[in-house]
């Protein structure tokens, strides 16, 4: 789906809303960074559901964030 919406975009499929890559991005390793996995939801204030595994390993996060993701998962 990153495809179609070019590189600035990303598809949630959790919720199927479409967000700011970057801002995405910045979202979620802030969430990481702080240790809140459990609360990494749609940054649309009517939705609000949970991303999924899918959504944040796919928005293009680091090796190492991805690695501190799946350690906090566990």
């Amino acid at each position: 789906m990153r495809s179609l919406l070019g590189d600035k975009f990303t598809f949630l499929t959790s919720c199927e809303h479409y967000f700011c890559t970057e801002c995405l991005m910045d979202m979620i390793v802030a969430k990481i960074d702080s240790g809140e996995i459990g609360h990494i939801h749609c940054a649309d204030a009517d939705c609000r559901r949970s991303l999924n595994d899918l959504d944040i390993k796919n928005v293009g996060l680091s090796r190492a964030m991805l690695e501190k993701y799946e350690q906090y998962s566990f």
